[in-house]
């Protein structure tokens, strides 16, 4: 048996296990960003100002912080997971094209791994759903 057939082994188990770990800590580092965003104004400002893409930051500040919080903390339950997932869609666009190479060029920074990380991790749960251990699945399981 070759090493892919042991991890395959090894995954099929805790495959779903591993989709919960991975949808609660993006939903905890989404959650974690809005807060930051809603209470640090100049942070956010900071941001913009460095950035190849010019906004009114008042409105998209809230916008965005509001959006990260709501959308972490139903990422973290798994539930609407996936309109949570749809409404970051655009944001982490944004952060990886327009906010992080305006701030630093085109180098690998730990802000834009982590926003592409993120962000392939939101497309993957677009399209996988959030997995069997959230409260869409057991809504879906026990419908009233």
């Amino acid at each position: 048996m070759n090493l892919v057939h042991k991890i395959i082994k090894w995954e099929q188990p805790k495959h779903q296990l591993l989709v919960f770990a991975l949808r609660v800590s993006i939903g905890i580092i989404v959650a974690f960003k809005g807060i930051i965003f809603l209470s640090d104004p100049q942070y956010f400002n900071s941001l913009v100002e460095h950035s190849n893409f010019k906004i009114e930051e008042g409105f998209w500040m809230y916008y965005i912080g509001f959006a990260h919080l709501i959308g972490g903390i139903f990422l973290i339950l798994g539930f609407f997971a996936r309109v949570a997932v749809i409404v970051q869609l655009p944001i982490l666009i944004g952060a990886v094209i327009f906010v992080n190479p305006g701030q630093h060029g085109f180098t690998l920074s730990g802000e834009f791994v982590l926003s592409l990380f993120v962000l392939c991790a939101l497309i993957y749960f677009t399209f996988k759903g959030p997995g069997e251990i959230s409260m869409d699945a057991y809504l879906r399981n026990h419908e009233l």
